[in-house]
């Protein structure tokens, strides 16, 4: 019986979908085998700059910002009472982030004021929840 995926050291075969029925599945749900290659985004293109309505200048609050690529860890924080306002859940972090440099170190983690917290390097507290005061 032939194996129904490829090893995953051969690489690829450029061909074009075929449907792959199986016994007893009807051919509305057979899968597509190969799968179709995953093409590069394209955004659709403008279709012109209209000319009904008003013309309006719009100031958008916007800039480019250039990501280097690295990782970053996503951590899960939970302060309660769950009411604080997000002023406060910042200074709570921020009070955490000066007094426990064995975890942090000399990194500054972002904190969304809620319950997401991001650091560009993982910090050592493993997978176990973490209490602290």
């Amino acid at each position: 019986m032939a194996e129904p995926f490829p090893p995953f050291s051969t690489p690829p075969v450029p061909t074009t979908p075929q449907i792959a029925p199986s016994p007893g599945v009807p051919p509305l749900m057979a899968v597509l085998w190969p799968p179709p290659a995953v093409a590069e985004f394209h955004p659709p293109l403008r279709p012109n700059f209209g000319h009904i309505g008003k013309p309006i200048f719009l100031r958008a609050n916007h800039f480019q910002v250039k990501i280097p690529n690295c990782c970053l860890y996503h951590y899960d924080i939970t302060i309660t009472p769950d009411k604080c306002p997000r002023k406060v859940n910042r200074e709570i972090i921020e009070v955490l982030v000066n007094t426990h440099k064995e975890f942090f170190g000399q990194q500054k983690p972002v904190f969304d004021g809620r319950k997401n917290l991001y650091s560009k390097k993982a910090l050592p507290i493993g997978r176990e929840r973490v209490r602290r005061g």
